[in-house]
């Protein structure tokens, strides 16, 4: 990649990984925030973590100042840009082991430096570094000290800090006004759809009377990349997210691995997610479509077979009702900072509306229809906020290497990204 700036080694604008202060280590009952990997966020503000007194913390994990900046390392963390900015802390904290932490050497300003970690400069040749196998490839520390980064002059790097800091804020206010549309859209068919399967006057019954039964996968070590087209994969918690059942949500297993035949899924199954990191996700469920892999139930799924006269699509809609959630929420179990799940006992317990076959395929045929509309209009937004993190890494990239003049009155980058969002979705429409 040209830099415009000159390049020094990493090693020489920050130290990697700095010992703990014997200030720290004196006083080992002092309490610290320890922040897990579910805490850090892209580069903003953490979630407040959880207290630990020192002596519990001094091996095992990272040590970070206000003055620090940290990038998660491990797969898939690292690709997904989460890492965060020590002066988004008022206090010292210690973190999970899976990051590194750089603090920032004389003349080199915390805030650049955190824009060049998030740069392609940074990222490109860190992906390449990855070494390790299946899940736990991490980025190379001893090859990342070397990486030759943009270094321009104390004055520069205030100066592209404090462009982009107000250009990616912009660009991050449009992406909270997209994602909020999205929700609101999703909201409003949530609405209509309750409003389509559940009446006063419905009788209901336990959800077992509509299922004939049920079956669950197994997770054995497989890989941390997806299946493909035409491989064999495990499905993830994620693959029944919003109702959508996504085929990418797997990882692959070995060529060598035998998969027992009843686990793979198949198109018109209904799968629910038994286990998940979050308690929203949990009971979440999607129909599988016409697949063009091989794909198998894990042990955080239930497959659901219902009777004959069960309309599955219909079905799919109920558990992902308002009403339906309401009941199920508090019968998920997990200790906090654990997976949460759900017993098949308590789900099949949950009650759902008592229909005939023919109003069932109504309703489903009903929904379909708007669930199809939600569907295109939620991928224009899907793509707007797609263009608009593409937008927000480039001018990162520019703005560091020296691509670009900050010093210059250009349109703002968020006012340019509107109009082409906007062009967007003229042509789209039109």
């Amino acid at each position: 990649m040209r830099h415009a700036f000159p390049t020094r080694r990493l090693r020489y604008l920050a130290d990697v990984n700095p010992p703990v202060p014997d200030h720290v280590r004196l006083d080992p009952e002092a309490e610290y925030r320890l922040l897990p990997m579910e805490a850090i966020r892209e580069f903003s503000a953490p979630d407040n973590g959880y207290k630990r007194p020192a002596k519990e913390l001094l091996s095992g994990y990272s040590y970070i100042e206000p003055t620090d900046v940290a990038y998660a390392k491990v797969t898939p963390c690292f690709e997904n840009g989460k890492g965060l900015v020590g002066a988004d802390l008022d206090e010292p904290v210690f973190a999970t082991t899976e990051v590194t932490v750089l603090r920032p050497r004389d003349g080199v300003d915390q805030k650049f430096l955190s824009y060049v970690v998030q740069s392609a400069a940074f990222r490109n040749p860190a992906v390449s570094s990855m070494t390790g196998a299946g899940g736990l490839k991490r980025v190379s520390e001893s090859y990342i000290k070397d990486l030759p980064l943009p270094a321009p002059s104390a004055w520069m790097q205030q100066q592209i800090a404090d462009f982009l800091a107000h250009e990616t804020a912009e660009i991050d206010a449009l992406l909270v006004g997209l994602e909020s549309m999205k929700d609101l859209v999703v909201e409003r068919s949530g609405a209509e759809r309750d409003a389509c399967i559940w009446s006063q006057d419905q009788p209901l019954i336990p959800l077992r009377r509509l299922i004939k039964y049920v079956d669950q996968g197994s997770s054995p070590q497989v890989m941390s990349s997806p299946a493909g087209p035409g491989e064999v994969g495990i499905l993830k918690s994620g693959c029944t997210n919003f109702g959508i059942f996504n085929p990418e949500a797997n990882k692959a297993v070995p060529t060598e691995m035998k998969i027992p035949e009843q686990s793979f899924v198949h198109e018109g199954d209904l799968v629910i997610s038994r286990a998940s990191g979050s308690t929203k996700h949990v009971g979440s469920s999607a129909v599988v479509p016409s697949l063009d892999r091989s794909l198998a139930l894990s042990d955080k799924h239930y497959r659901l077979h219902g009777h004959d006269d069960v309309d599955v699509h219909y079905l799919a809609a109920v558990l992902r009702s308002r009403p339906f959630r309401n009941e199920l929420e508090p019968y998920i179990s997990g200790a906090p900072g654990l997976a949460k799940n759900i017993s098949i006992s308590s789900l099949k317990a949950m009650h759902v509306p008592h229909l005939s076959a023919e109003h069932q395929r109504e309703i489903s045929r009903r929904l379909q229809k708007s669930f199809e509309d939600v569907q295109e209009i939620t991928c224009s937004i899907d793509h707007a906020i797609d263009l608009a993190r593409e937008r927000r890494a480039a001018l990162i990239t520019a703005a560091v290497t020296g691509q670009i003049d900050v010093t210059a009155r250009n349109k703002p980058a968020a006012e340019q990204l509107e109009d082409d969002i906007a062009q967007g979705l003229h042509r789209e429409y039109a």
